[in-house]
């Protein structure tokens, strides 16, 4: 590889020499060194330059994905112009020639080198070879002030690349703003022949096309279709945007928290912001609803206590519940009175233990009595107590827990 090489100091020796030591800016001249002899008169006219000339290289760009074994490298030379009122973009002082050098990015070594030629200070390399994997190009220019300056071109070969990729975004990637701008990779020189079904017809040489679409976007999913054609073939592309309305916390509405259930399953909603993706609850994808806000899922419970943990995707919201599952009906461990005892009197203590706190109600001649006075233990000492029904002189025929 060249090194950059800086600008030498050049001390020249005139005989003669009459004109007195000046120092001048950048771009002034011509300077005028006047020499003479008796016998003869002579000037020396020159302009002062301490820019080294810039290289940029403009398609592909750095970081493209191209597919085929060639491509064309398009890039810019400038350097500071002869006089203040000349235009700033021309070539300047550089040479009319730059030198270039493309290295096999996975080993380190330089393949191939030349030279291609400045035009206006625009240069061109056609088909240029390239290695699979990782290709580096080194694009060299110098001037007339002894001056030399590179740049580095990185972009990877890959025979398998789609014909079309999006750049830093992703398909079903969800942002909060209206529009987005969006950048393309594509394999190969490509013509976008329309998007979503309108005309487009602008052709992009091969690499990262920047800003190629600025795209409105509404609430929720947002679908975009392109019609390609490279090389005489046809192919289509699509992905999708979601836009959210913001980032505010989601919130689980059904069932509340620390609900007890007595089924193994129980069906889990939770409310995000409009345009939310998908929400997960326990890992579990969820159903969004009409509403477009309410999302749904059957959640498998163990028995006992349950925390269920919903997440909104893409920002990540979070919001938890308890459920308890209990699949164990109560059980009348002991009654008093025992069953079939006939009360007289106008009211009644029941007392008892079962298996767990309990509400109990009482079933007398036909008529459904809810207790008002029963004590309730279980094995573990917690108690409850109620009041006791009034009733009359009929026979109990069950108890129910």
């Amino acid at each position: 590889m060249r090194t950059r090489l800086r600008c030498l100091v050049v001390g020249l020796a005139l005989a003669g020499l009459s004109a007195a030591p000046v120092v001048h800016a950048q771009g002034s001249g011509p300077v005028t060194f006047h020499a003479s002899t008796s016998t003869a008169i002579d000037d020396l006219d020159l302009v002062i330059d301490f820019a080294p000339p810039r290289v940029e290289c403009t398609a592909p760009l750095g970081g493209s994905r191209l597919g085929g074994t060639s491509t064309t490298i398009t890039g810019t030379v400038t350097d500071s112009t002869n006089f203040p009122w000349e235009s700033p973009d021309r070539p300047g002082h550089v040479f009319q020639t730059v030198e270039w050098g493309l290295l096999d990015g996975q080993f380190g070594v330089e393949g191939i080198a030349g030279t291609a030629p400045v035009v206006d200070g625009h240069f061109v390399i056609p088909d240029l070879p390239l290695f699979v994997g990782e290709n580096v190009l080194y694009v060299y220019a110098s001037d007339a002030a002894g001056f030399t300056e590179a740049a580095a071109l990185t972009f990877e070969v890959d025979p398998n690349a789609p014909a079309a990729a999006l750049v830093g975004v992703l398909d079903g990637q969800a942002v909060l703003s209206q529009s987005l701008a969006v950048d393309l990779n594509f394999a190969a020189a490509t013509t976008v022949v329309s998007l979503n079904g309108v005309a487009d017809g602008r052709s992009f040489a091969a690499g990262i096309a920047p800003d190629i679409f600025d795209l409105p976007l509404q609430l929720g999913a947002n679908t975009f279709t392109l019609e390609l054609e490279s090389a005489g073939q046809t192919s289509s592309f699509s992905f999708t945007l979601y836009r959210v309305a913001s980032r505010e916390p989601i919130e689980i509405v059904q069932p509340m928290d620390r609900a007890l259930v007595n089924t193994p399953t129980v069906p889990v909603s939770v409310r995000a912001p409009l345009g939310t993706p998908f929400v997960t609850l326990n890992g579990k994808p969820a159903l969004r609803s009409a509403d477009g806000i309410t999302f749904t899922v059957d959640v498998p419970l163990a028995e006992g206590s349950n925390t269920v943990e919903a997440v909104a995707y893409p920002f990540g919201q979070r919001a938890s519940v308890r459920i308890g599952l209990d699949t164990t009906p109560p059980r009348v461990i002991s009654m008093a009175p025992a069953a079939g005892r006939t009360l007289l009197g106008a009211t009644a203590m029941f007392q008892g233990l079962v298996s767990e706190p309990a509400r109990m109600e009482i079933e007398a001649a036909g008529y459904l009595y809810e207790t008002r006075s029963i004590e309730i233990r279980d094995p573990a000492g917690g108690s409850s107590r109620s009041g006791c029904t009034r009733s009359s002189s009929r026979k109990l025929r069950s108890t129910r827990v």
